[in-house]
């Protein structure tokens, strides 16, 4: 079995990604934008799921910046 700690740290990522880069987003909002971005992150575990949302986050704000 997993050790169900490492959730701690996963959703607290997940939060501080959501508040500052994302803040007007529902959950809804910001899950369904990823997925469509990426996928189904359905096998992924959490720190590669981290690290495939920090890279969606970068694809935003490169967009933006272009």
């Amino acid at each position: 079995m997993r050790d169900p700690k490492r959730l701690d740290n996963f959703y607290d990522e997940l939060n501080r990604l959501h508040q500052t880069y994302f803040p007007d987003l529902r959950f809804g909002q910001l899950m369904y934008n990823f997925i469509s971005w990426y996928g189904d992150p359905f096998y992924l575990e959490e720190k590669d799921f981290l690290r495939e949302f920090k890279s969606f986050i970068s694809n935003i704000i490169n967009e933006e910046v272009s």
